[in-house]
């Protein structure tokens, strides 16, 4: 068992892996100011995003959502998303459960 205390998470100051198995990665990320780039897309599988602390905006293809401290969002199929603080360099803590993860397993390759 690997036990996460909720204010350890929420209360994180850095980004930082905390578990992988074959078909799971849980991380939680940090994050203080917006980024410039493209939607990421470069994962398969489904994607939980739990925000511990802060507010921030998450950008798909198809809109964009306000979560706030508390706030789950469920992204399938490797839908190309951003994750941005309300306020720029106000940071904001995410817990990010990727399944089967960011690349694919020796039992995913072909799907």
């Amino acid at each position: 068992m690997q036990y996460w205390h909720q204010s350890m998470i929420a209360n994180e100051t850095e980004s930082r892996h905390l578990a992988s198995e074959p078909h799971m990665r849980v991380e939680v990320m940090r994050i203080e100011t917006k980024p410039t780039s493209a939607l990421f897309d470069k994962y398969h599988g489904e994607l939980l995003i739990v925000v511990w602390s802060g507010n921030a905006t998450l950008h798909t293809a198809s809109g964009a959502q306000l979560l706030q401290a508390g706030d789950q969002c469920l992204l399938s199929n490797g839908e190309a998303f951003k994750i941005e603080p309300e306020v720029n360099g106000n940071a904001i803590v995410v817990q990010l459960i990727w399944s089967p993860g960011l690349s694919q397993c020796d039992k995913c390759e072909g799907i």
